[in-house]
């Protein structure tokens, strides 16, 4: 499923979601991070750790989302934060640490 159809096939969910938990901007970044989690895209493997990771991730996400690209290694985050960043209609892009060498000149 492309982020595309994802947002588009949750979006009304999503956003009331959004608007009765989240009062400020951070707030409602990390909530969608965590929706799409919920909702089963690219989901985080269920650890004693996993919700603590999975907030710390989207709290990087959110930080990276005043920069051009957030760069991880982590593939689930990737795809999460590239959905949270898409539905904000924001220009950040999360990336791999390769693709990020790719881009960046010597």
């Amino acid at each position: 499923m492309t982020d595309e159809k994802f947002i588009k096939e949750h979006e009304d969910k999503i956003l009331i979601f959004l608007i009765l938990t989240s009062e400020n901007e951070m707030e409602f970044f990390i909530s969608m991070f965590n929706i799409i989690d919920t909702l089963g895209y690219w989901r985080d493997r269920l650890t004693h750790k996993s919700t603590r990771a999975r907030t710390y991730d989207a709290m990087h996400s959110y930080f990276a989302s005043y920069t051009d690209f957030f760069v991880t290694n982590d593939k689930r985050a990737i795809k999460k934060a590239n959905t949270a960043y898409n539905f904000f209609d924001l220009k950040t892009r999360a990336i791999t640490y390769n693709d990020f060498l790719d881009i960046v000149p010597n």
